[in-house]
């Protein structure tokens, strides 16, 4: 887990995890704690906590990526991740349909059914991004596109009953078997933050492994950070942009480009989110549909 001023949330993370002890061993989990230079008691109520927590402290904010990458690199090589972030509440029953999925044959990476806090279905499933996608999320809006099967997002509340394969999944829970880590490699750290875990679950397709969705792998996830800060929105849009620039190509990031932009200026005229990641957009124009490699960007077997 990557922390950043977490504490309101990281003793009921910690005291969730006893849903994830084994049963039949005396060998308990490893958890490790990154903390990406944290200013408040982050780190202190870490380290207070009756659970043994491994703490590494990057001494900065690097970002999420990187900073599951130092995390990762204390943690041996045949051992099974679980990848989560710090206002997630693990639930009852949640070790032993883990344990059914990833015996699945070519399952690399397992993605539970996610709660919000009242209990609601949280739309996590995704479709691989594509311009079509984000034309209908524009026209559409995201919801009713996702509902009706031509968005990125996956709405239909059946599709979180069933078992399978899933394009990504929001980044917020993952489980992650070792043979897929070792092939898949590092998170990408030039995502500082958003679309890294859409990064790292299409190079885990790319390698060969599936995405496997459990619905009876059930935790809460708070979330809802993401529409009370401008910035994290500008960054969220961008950074979509820059993931299908790294995939694509520079026709299809530019068909991607203008479906974003769109999305943002129709929603721009009651929404100062929308109004400043509009902006971005057109102020990134050339770097987004003319990127060149970034230091840390990472490829599959790398």
């Amino acid at each position: 887990m990557v922390t950043y001023n977490s504490a309101r949330d990281i003793d009921g993370f910690l005291d969730s995890l006893d849903a994830l002890d084994p049963e039949d061993t005396e060998e308990p989990l490893q958890v490790v704690v990154v903390d990406n230079a944290s200013s408040d008691d982050t780190l202190e109520r870490v380290r207070r906590h009756r659970r043994k927590v491994e703490v590494v402290e990057n001494g900065g904010n690097l970002g999420y990526a990187a900073g599951l990458n130092a995390g990762l690199a204390v943690v041996e090589d045949d051992r099974v991740v679980v990848v989560a972030n710090p206002d997630i509440r693990v639930q009852p029953g949640f070790l032993a349909a883990i344990d059914r999925a990833i015996g699945q044959p070519g399952v690399g990476v397992v993605v539970p059914r996610l709660l919000d806090e009242n209990g609601r279905i949280a739309w996590s499933l995704r479709r691989s991004p594509s311009a079509t996608r984000a034309f209908a999320d524009a026209l559409l809006g995201g919801r009713r596109a996702g509902r009706w099967g031509v968005g990125e997002t996956v709405g239909t509340p059946e599709a979180y009953r069933t078992p399978g394969e899933v394009a990504w999944a929001t980044g917020a829970l993952l489980v992650i078997l070792p043979a897929c880590r070792a092939r898949v490699g590092p998170w990408d750290p030039s995502f500082f933050l958003y679309s890294e875990e859409t990064d790292y679950l299409l190079r885990v397709r790319d390698a060969g492994f599936s995405v496997r969705f459990e619905p009876e792998a059930v935790a809460v996830h708070r979330g809802g950070d993401l529409h009370r800060a401008s910035w994290l929105w500008e960054l969220m849009t961008l950074n979509r942009v820059r993931l299908v620039a790294k995939r694509q190509g520079r026709t299809r990031t530019k068909a991607f480009w203008f479906t974003v932009l769109l999305n943002e200026v129709l929603r721009a005229p009651r929404s100062s989110n929308h109004r400043r990641a509009a902006r971005a957009l057109l102020r990134e124009r050339r770097d987004l549909l003319h990127p060149t490699p970034r230091e840390g960007d990472v490829r599959i077997g790398s």
